[in-house]
């Protein structure tokens, strides 16, 4: 089993993107010595300050979920999306070649990223809302648990607990043990990614939302 890791977004190094539109925070990439660029796996928070293109991963397939600001339109002629990501912590599923564009409904935003190879690992992203009270069972699959705002109080195999409040995360990088996971406060939001091995192939998913 691996070992917890605590993660803080505030002591994150924030990444310049190469085209200058924007920056991200790299919470966590897998496996550690492939930094942003050769990886199996890696989750960021992306900082978005004007309209610009999305890099293209080909072979990986992709997550996003906003987290603040209003959001954004995606758009790309070759898939015929035409998606509003504007309902905060709701998943966005697209592959990593897709030619994506990007205009911002009104201001800066950012969003949760998840990048995983295909064929080795398959992106699960759920959101949490205040009431929580959700059992999880172990499982040998990376987990990451990252508290958007108020407290999340993680009760493992009910002998210990860990509480992490907004703008801190939890990583098992291989495996993770029986938990609880408990809201602490009315406020608290979190969004939780599950990296199980299954090969898959994503299609932009949900389908593109007409404006």
């Amino acid at each position: 089993m691996a070992e917890t890791e605590l993660i803080r977004l505030a002591q994150c190094p924030s990444i310049a993107w190469r085209n200058g539109g924007g920056s991200m925070r790299l919470l966590a990439t897998h496996p550690i010595e492939g930094g942003a660029q050769d990886f199996d796996w890696r989750i960021s928070v992306a900082e978005v300050v004007q309209d610009s293109p999305f890099s293209e991963f080909p072979g990986y397939d992709r997550c996003i979920a906003l987290l603040h600001g209003n959001g954004m339109v995606l758009t790309s002629p070759e898939n015929g999306c035409n998606y509003r990501l504007d309902k905060p912590l709701q998943p966005f599923y697209f592959p990593g070649e897709a030619r994506i564009q990007a205009q911002l409904i009104d201001g800066p935003m950012d969003n949760l990223s998840v990048l995983a190879r295909r064929g080795h690992h398959h992106i699960t992203l759920a959101s949490l809302a205040t009431p929580i009270r959700l059992p999880l069972a172990a499982r040998m699959a990376p987990l990451f648990i990252h508290c958007v705002s108020g407290e999340l109080e993680i009760e493992l195999n009910h002998q210990e607990s860990l509480r992490i409040s907004g703008g801190e995360t939890i990583l098992w990088r291989s495996g993770s043990p029986d938990m609880h996971l408990v809201s602490c406060s009315e406020q608290t939001q979190a969004l939780m990614v599950d990296l199980g091995a299954r090969s898959t192939s994503l299609k932009l998913d949900p389908p593109p939302a007409l404006l």
